[in-house]
């Protein structure tokens, strides 16, 4: 394990839907992450000038480029390269994950199915909110003047659509959802190790409703 350069630390998300049916200017955002079995493979773990090794007894990555000599998904045929190569191994699965992100902070031409890289702060933030360690009242303070951690990418835009089109036909796929849901649905496993996004649940906001 080892750190990467400051440029590759931004994180791809697909835009899946912008407010919600309570009226909270929220966008809900979907990502992807590695999630590997309990497989004791195996790992180094590097900081500043030491290495130590151990055992891997779980892990959620969240991806955020295809290698470190490239910072975007620029094709559809890298991206689901890149997937099979992950899951090529048993115990190693690409799966997606949401968040919600003040709508405000949206760049003003975003639509649905856009990616949009999110820089860490941002995300970190978000990530808290979306755990429920942080209320709404909290979580808009601190991100109002946020809107530069966020901004469009029209090429993985296109990468990810069609990737889309190709893997998933017009009934399953998650950019056809015109309303996020507020209920669990359940989904159907759709093959390849690849998971549909999960239900859209209503966000947090109980932490507002003392």
């Amino acid at each position: 394990m080892h750190g990467a350069r400051s440029d590759f630390l931004d994180i791809p998300v697909l835009l899946d839907s912008i407010g919600d049916k309570s009226g909270v200017p929220l966008a809900r955002c979907v990502y992807f992450q590695i999630e590997i079995e309990d497989t004791l493979d195996p790992w180094t773990l590097s900081m500043d000038r030491d290495r130590f090794p151990f055992y891997m007894l779980g892990l959620a990555g969240i991806i955020h480029a295809p290698s470190f000599n490239e910072p975007l998904f620029s094709t559809h045929t890298q991206i689901a390269a890149f997937f099979e190569l992950i899951e090529e191994r048993d115990g190693r699965f690409v799966e997606t994950a949401d968040l919600w992100i003040p709508a405000d902070l949206l760049p003003t031409s975003s639509r649905r199915t856009d990616v949009l890289r999110v820089k860490p702060k941002l995300f970190i933030l978000a990530m808290a909110f979306r755990q429920g360690t942080m209320d709404l009242r909290s979580y808009f303070t601190q991100t109002k003047e946020m809107g530069s951690e966020i901004t469009q990418s029209p090429d993985e835009t296109r990468a990810f659509e069609y990737w889309a089109k190709v893997q998933f036909d017009g009934n399953h796929a998650w950019i056809n959802h015109a309303d996020p849901p507020l209920r669990d649905e359940g989904g159907e496993d759709l093959g390849g190790g690849f998971e549909p996004p999960p239900p859209s649940p209503q966000p947090p906001l109980r932490p507002l409703m003392h």
